[in-house]
């Protein structure tokens, strides 16, 4: 049996999700990556996928930049902390950064 890792829903968070064609509210759930504890991520449907794309990604919040993948909350949660570990601290924050200055630099979409 599986242990589920996904946190409680006491954890919710609001965030932007930036697109091609149009900016998403969105609301999910704090994660905490181990090898990036100190930044603030969270798990929700990727309303952003075609059909070859998984349903659930974890994003960091203030970049946009995606972790991690899958067909349910707990694989992406697994994907993501299984990604960050490939990396060392510094190259995560170099991959936040250049999320961040991406978001910056894209207009925000209205209707």
């Amino acid at each position: 049996m599986r242990t589920t890792i996904v946190p409680p829903l006491s954890q919710l968070v609001r965030f932007m999700l930036t697109g091609s064609h149009h900016d998403v509210e969105m609301l999910g759930a704090a994660v905490v990556i181990p090898a990036a504890s100190t930044e603030r991520f969270a798990v929700h449907p990727n309303v952003h996928r075609d059909m070859k794309e998984t349903p659930y990604t974890v994003t960091h919040i203030e970049s946009g930049f995606r972790l991690g993948g899958g067909r349910t909350i707990d694989d992406a949660i697994l994907a993501a902390v299984t990604n960050a570990a490939k990396y060392s601290k510094e190259q995560l924050e170099q991959f936040i950064e250049m999320g961040k200055s991406l978001r910056a630099s894209v207009p925000i979409h209205t209707a």
